[in-house]
């Protein structure tokens, strides 16, 4: 009986013992879960803020007062590598001048030519529909003379 009694101690000491090491084991998967992805994509940020003010840095001629979004640092960059291209390729371009207003012209044109494009688009496949005749379509006779046939 003291044998059964100390088995059953010793079986609930163990259960619970597995029982902490579980929860203990799943709080930890669950904070290593939380935390990895939000450390990775902080890190992952930090990284792209940091190549961005790097390219930044390597474009001529902005204002160092001019906040320079993403999108407008990637265009500027763009801009400057044509120029260079330019004046590899031999033609005399003149110096570098960052235009901030000509990039978001440039994208109202191309926004703008899609408009277009589509707009005529549509004006074509309209005029390519058959034309409604006008007046009267005779559908009442028609469907007068089958009933009559009908009969």
């Amino acid at each position: 009986m003291e044998e059964d009694q100390n088995k059953r101690a010793e079986l609930t000491f163990l259960t619970n013992l597995h029982e902490r090491h579980a929860k203990l084991k799943s709080k930890q998967n669950l904070d290593e879960a939380d935390g990895f992805p939000k450390k990775t994509e902080r890190r992952r940020t930090e990284t792209m803020n940091l190549a961005f003010a790097h390219l930044r840095e390597h474009i001529p001629n902005v204002p160092t007062d001019t906040k320079l979004s993403k999108i407008k640092t990637l265009r500027l960059a763009i801009s400057y590598i044509r120029y260079l291209r330019e004046v590899l390729d031999g033609e005399n371009p003149g110096e570098y001048v960052v235009d901030l207003k000509r990039d978001r012209t440039i994208a109202m044109d191309i926004a703008n030519h899609y408009d277009y494009a589509e707009k005529h688009k549509k004006e074509v496949e309209y005029e390519t529909l058959p034309k409604r005749k006008r007046g009267r379509t005779g559908w009442p006779q028609k469907v007068w003379a089958l009933e009559l046939k009908n009969e």
